[in-house]
């Protein structure tokens, strides 16, 4: 900007050094407003807290820092070189070039003369215009019901994790066989995959991981890697979904979980959303949590539906005599240490074969530890080496456990979890509340959101807090800029249709509106303004030269028409790359390079017109004001 205004004053005759000076001195409050804008919009980004937060801290303080810098060597360096390298040029020297800049100034001047004409129409039917684009708005913001909404994009990162589940109680054996034949299943019908890793039975006690993931006999997790996307004509979702059938065919597997992306969560992680069912009786709890399920599985778009809760295990309760145990030099930690040992085994070694991996497992046999009559027959041993059958010291019990109780917020809860595929989140949400209200719910008994659908409501609530703190920084910065509190309301008309831009981008690509989104939406309140910010110090500066109101906004835009479309130019070419890529990953920040090149192309097309519109409009108003007081005056003189 600075730059283009320096070689204007040069072709009306300056020279290098007053052009410098002259034309620097023209934008640069401009420059500094527009500067102050966008710092004013990603300053508050290194503030907010929660996933948002930690994603775009540090977009925020590198921008701040890089956009205050450029504007310190656009005021300083710019000129400086201007004034050393660049000559005096005649007027038309642009048109005295080769055939390209010959036909290049032809466009430039005809597109002068044109948005020339437009705006002394616009200027004559403000009314018209600012009415038209109102409707233009409103009608933008009827179809934002139309777009899907998600907490964040899913990218094709090449993973599927999935879970199965069989009967309680079958041996690891008969799981092994399940896997075997998984594996084979999938490997045939799915030639995408390049890694399948397997891993089934329970988990040691030193295994960390596993006993998170959740493990047990029946247990058997799947970690599925797939070609990069170039090299497959399927997505990640499609093959997720071929998984799935495939599996659901087998009779043994009674509940199955398939995840695409894997379970690493966060960015590009699958969505899923938890309701929450929370009540104090479990057995009624169960039962409202299982109808529930049952309804979400007949919602479009819902994947893989099932209620958190284990079953009711079978288990052994051995109570120890402390003072038996004492009489015989034991304590309870040596006694149940013992028992553990002949029960469940100890791990001597490890046996590999055919890149599969074998606890080799010292215990009792089968028939010496699978009855209450054979576990009371376990042999102790005191510190004397004295033998002591269990039953002499301890009392053993058969009983059903009870599952893990989880609680939040102090209350029992049972989650009954879905995960989403091809389906908007808000939709899914709305449609599990229609079930919910049809349900017959008791007063003890209450139901809420979480998972995706919880995280997507905070953030929301930040980023709208974020964009009313954005809005009205950037009306003060403007507003202590141009000491007017008139010219930065005009100025902020154009952000209407920068939104409206972003709703149109989204639909047209097919696009969510998500967390990456709304942060390109909040990028353009800084980004936007700056062509308005143009326009109108530009205009101010005109009248201040005693221009007329109408004269000044069409000398104004006419002037101002190249550096405002250089701008928005270079940032909507800068954003392409972004919208276009389709590289793994790229899925993840599409959408705010869409947000950016919708917005700021709608905004740039109707400020051209809105800001001028309402500009005459004030000074019409201010001119009809002001005659109306001098009319008074005379009557009363």
């Amino acid at each position: 900007v600075v730059l283009e205004n320096v070689t204007t004053h040069l072709e009306r005759g300056s020279s290098p050094r007053e052009a410098a000076v002259y034309g620097t001195n023209e934008v640069a409050l401009s420059v500094v407003a527009a500067t102050l804008t966008v710092v004013a919009v990603f300053l508050p980004l290194t503030m907010i807290s929660g996933l948002s937060g930690i994603m775009f801290r540090q977009l925020g303080a590198s921008v701040t820092l890089v956009i205050v810098i450029s504007v310190l060597a656009a005021l300083s360096l710019t000129p400086m070189l201007a004034s050393r390298i660049l000559h005096l040029r005649p007027k038309d020297a642009r048109a005295q070039g080769n055939l390209v800049q010959r036909t290049i100034e032809r466009m430039l001047r005809s597109l002068d003369e044109f948005y020339a004409k437009m705006l002394t129409w616009t200027t004559r039917h403000r009314a018209l215009v600012i009415s038209l684009m109102a409707v233009v708005f409103v009608g933008s913001m009827m179809l934002v019901p139309l777009l899907r909404t998600e907490f964040m994009p899913q990218s094709d990162n090449s993973r599927i994790s999935v879970t199965a589940k069989l009967a309680t109680g079958v041996r690891v054996q008969y799981t092994g066989r399940i896997v075997d034949s998984m594996e084979r299943i999938l490997q045939a019908q799915n030639p995408e995959i390049s890694l399948l890793a397997s891993s089934y039975g329970s988990a040691s006690s030193d295994n960390l991981y596993a006993a998170f993931q959740g493990s047990g006999d029946n247990v058997i997790h799947l970690d599925i890697r797939l070609v990069k996307p170039h090299l497959r004509h399927r997505t990640m979702f499609t093959i997720s979904d071929s998984v799935r059938s495939a599996l659901q065919r087998l009779p043994e597997v009674e509940m199955l979980t398939v995840t695409p992306g894997g379970n690493q969560g966060g960015v590009g992680g699958a969505p899923s959303i938890d309701v929450n069912v929370f009540g104090y009786d479990l057995e009624r709890t169960t039962q409202i949590a299982e109808s529930l399920a049952e309804s979400m599985r007949h919602i479009p778009g819902t994947r893989d539906v099932q209620v958190k809760r284990d079953p009711f295990k079978q288990e052994y309760n051995i109570q120890f005599d402390r003072e038996k145990l004492a009489l015989h030099g034991l304590n309870t930690a040596t006694a149940a240490q013992y028992v553990r040992n002949r029960i469940n085994g100890l791990v001597a070694s490890k046996y590999r074969e055919g890149g599969k991996e074998y606890d080799i497992r010292v215990r009792y046999g089968k028939e010496f530890r699978e009855s209450m009559e054979a576990i009371d027959e376990i042999t102790l041993y005191t510190p004397t080496g004295a033998p002591l059958k269990l039953k002499d010291v301890a009392k053993v019990t058969e009983f059903f456990a009870p599952p893990f109780i989880s609680r939040e917020n102090r209350q029992r809860v049972i989650k009954v979890s879905t995960g989403m595929q091809n389906a908007s989140l808000s939709t899914i949400v709305d449609a599990i509340w229609d079930e919910v209200h049809k349900m017959d719910i008791p007063s003890d008994i209450s139901i809420g959101i979480g998972g995706t659908a919880q995280e997507q409501q905070e953030s929301q609530g930040d980023m709208g807090l974020l964009l009313v703190l954005v809005l009205v920084l950037v009306y003060i910065v403007m507003a202590s800029q141009f000491e007017s509190f008139k010219s930065p309301f005009i100025i902020m008309l154009s952000l209407p249709f920068a939104f409206s831009g972003v709703v149109l981008a989204l639909l047209f690509t097919g696009e969510a509106l998500n967390l990456i989104s709304m942060i390109g939406a909040i990028m353009l309140v800084g980004i936007a303004v700056k062509n308005g910010i143009v326009l109108v110090d530009y205009t101010n500066l005109l009248r201040e030269r005693g221009y007329s109101t109408f004269r000044a906004v069409i000398e104004g835009g006419k002037s101002r028409l190249r550096p405002v479309l250089m701008t928005s130019l270079t940032t909507i070419l800068g954003m392409l790359p972004l919208a276009l890529s389709t590289g793994e990953g790229s899925e993840v920040w599409r959408p705010m390079g869409i947000a950016v090149i919708g917005g700021l192309t709608f905004s740039t097309m109707l400020t051209l017109l809105i800001v001028p519109a309402v500009y005459a409009a004030f000074a019409g108003s201010a001119i009809k004001s002001a005659r109306k007081k001098e009319q008074k005056k005379l009557l009363r003189k």
